[in-house]
């Protein structure tokens, strides 16, 4: 009887060893980002050489593992959906702000590092931008500021 609890407890944690495995390996065989974009905000604010996240293994990194964010990420999703983000394995203070379809600013956040804490965007968004905390305000981005321009290519 212990022998057969032994096996069985065993035999799960080989189990989810491998499951945890396959899960994992898709995010890191498609987790590079291979695109930048030049964002144009409304009042002619610029933000260069922004990764831009297309794929689930992209969006899942997001910023994780990474003590310089740079000029951040923007994560773009094919249709406008709720999004929610959390800072897991995410060094460094971020600001997110959820945009809709029309590109208009809609709602902005503070995030702390590596916490498990949900930011909803509480209605439908076509893209989120993470930036360096702070970055948002000193660019002159706010709520109602509009993303009128993309602009992307191949990363180099």
């Amino acid at each position: 009887m212990i022998a057969n609890a032994v096996k069985s407890l065993a035999l799960k944690g080989v189990t989810g060893l491998l499951l945890a495995g396959v899960l994992n390996m898709p995010l890191a065989a498609g987790a590079e980002v291979t695109e930048v974009c030049d964002l144009t905000f409304t009042g002619n604010i610029e933000l260069l050489d922004v990764p831009v996240a297309r794929t689930w293994a992209q969006q899942s990194k997001g910023l994780s593992y990474l003590d310089d964010v740079g000029p951040g990420m923007l994560f773009a999703y094919e249709s406008a959906g709720t999004l929610s983000f959390w800072m897991r394995n995410t060094w460094v203070p971020l600001s997110i702000a959820y945009l809709g379809e029309d590109g208009k600013v809609f709602k902005m956040e503070d995030m702390q590092p590596d916490s498990a804490d949900y930011h909803l965007s509480e209605q439908p968004a076509k893209y989120a931008l993470e930036v360096m905390q702070g970055q948002l305000e000193r660019k002159g981005i706010a709520l109602g500021s509009r993303l009128e321009n993309i602009q992307c290519r191949a990363k180099r």
